[in-house]
């Protein structure tokens, strides 16, 4: 498939070998021989060579200084000839170039020299038609370089070179690119990809794409031209800019932005209800990506920490209890921190978010601290003698300060991040709010 058109100029877009020729005719009288005078035929045999080359082929006796000045002269007097006299382009070829246009970016590579590529677009009017253009004059390098050049460029992965000369034909191929011969140009080339005997062929269309011939060799060796339309169904339909593949299996990428007020974690889940409905057919697979692709590995590796984060605060309440039963007894105020978090959320309005489960890992550290300083007085009393029940009573009546005071101090330093409208402050909402939410219910569950 064809994604961008890369032109030759002489030959291809427009014939100026006549406004050239007079051009040239003056200075050639005037610096090298009178007697000399090049037709157009003449000139059309050096289209499509470096400067260098052509200025040793028309001035064969003269230092190679004297060729290259001389031709340089040549060069600046066909710039103005030019642009004064335009030749104009090829019939059919802007016509031709409006509705490429429509459906390809454009290039131009051309044998010239610096500003050759200018007096064309200045003289025919057809430079917007192009994105870019090189020449060796621009650049010092050949034809094949230059059309490699703008293939990286502009990164095009299947573009043709289209030309008039056995030169371009060569250029092409060295750069790696398909070869459409322009057989309406000055010149032939040997086995070229395509080829256009006018410039309305470019228009690729099904009659002529039915017409497309193919050389094939049977088995017993012999060799015939059979036509496209022959063995192949040709029909106009809308198809793909490009195709991407992973593992050699074609696949394409749906995109979509949810308007303000959606859920991205709900709206995937309809989604996938929607797509399971869906009959693709043998073959086809789909899956989901993207932003809920992302909060759903966030939220996996969240739930990790979560669990670490217990099991290590559990550890280390073993290690300064010294004992399995009391540990045990502290970290079931955790449920109550998280029952509490919940709720928060549901009154505020708020959705479990991979910020708010950051809230939740917090909680963990933070809640134990009032089963700790609860837990381990009783176990105090206790050892004093103290019974059970009476014992709990009491710690819960000493102990009430401490607590009240540990849990009103943090959540009044949350309050401001709960409440706050301000860019930074709001994307860290959801923590304060749970965080809030569950030392206040644990704190009252504990102590009441």
């Amino acid at each position: 498939m064809i994604d961008s058109i890369i032109f030759d100029i002489d030959g291809t877009l427009w014939d100026s070998t006549h406004v050239i020729a007079d051009a040239w005719a003056e200075i050639i009288r005037e610096r090298y021989r009178p007697d000399v005078r090049y037709t157009p035929d003449d000139l059309k045999a050096q289209f499509g060579k470096l400067l260098p080359d052509i200025a040793k082929a028309l001035f064969p006796d003269l230092p190679e200084e004297e060729q290259l000045s001389l031709i340089d002269a040549c060069c600046e007097a066909e710039h103005i000839a030019l642009v004064k006299n335009s030749p104009g382009v090829f019939p059919g070829i802007e016509e031709t170039l409006k509705e490429l246009y429509k459906k390809y970016p454009l290039y131009i590579v051309s044998n010239c020299e610096a500003g050759y590529i200018d007096c064309l677009y200045q003289a025919t009017g057809i430079g917007h038609y192009f994105q870019d253009a090189l020449c060796p004059g621009d650049t010092g390098n050949p034809k094949g370089d230059n059309i490699r050049a703008i293939v990286k460029k502009h990164g095009l992965k299947h573009p043709v070179y289209v030309g008039d000369t056995m030169g371009d034909y060569l250029a092409a191929k060295e750069a790696g690119v398909p070869f459409v011969f322009a057989g309406y140009g000055f010149g032939q080339a040997e086995h070229p990809d395509y080829i256009i005997e006018k410039p309305e062929d470019a228009k690729l269309n099904v009659d002529q794409l039915k017409e497309h011939t193919f050389e094939v060799t049977a088995r017993d060796g012999t060799v015939s031209q059979v036509k496209l339309s022959e063995f192949a169904t040709v029909e106009e339909t809308t198809s793909l800019t490009s195709i991407s593949r992973i593992g050699q299996r074609r696949y394409l990428t749906v995109t979509a932005m949810l308007e303000e007020g959606y859920n991205v974690t709900r709206v995937n889940s309809a989604a996938e209800r929607a797509m399971r409905a869906v009959d693709l057919g043998q073959g086809v697979s789909y899956v989901f990506s993207g932003e809920n692709e992302t909060i759903m590995e966030a939220v996996e590796q969240l739930g990790l920490m979560l669990v670490l984060g217990i099991l290590l605060v559990y550890l280390v309440l073993v290690a300064e209890f010294q004992r399995l039963k009391s540990p045990f007894i502290v970290m079931f105020t955790i449920p109550l921190a998280f029952t509490g978090g919940f709720f928060a959320l549901l009154i505020c309005g708020m959705e479990i978010s991979v910020v708010s489960l950051i809230g939740f890992v917090m909680l963990v550290g933070i809640i134990v601290n009032n089963g700790i300083v609860l837990v381990d007085y009783i176990n105090q009393l206790r050892q004093e003698g103290m019974e059970r029940r009476e014992a709990i009573v009491e710690a819960g009546k000493t102990r009430m300060r401490p607590i009240l005071m540990t849990t009103i101090t943090t959540i009044l330093g949350l309050i401001h991040m709960a409440t706050s409208q301000a860019a930074g402050t709001s994307l860290m909402k959801p923590v304060a709010v749970v965080c809030i939410g569950g030392m206040t219910y644990a704190t009252l569950m504990t102590l009441f």
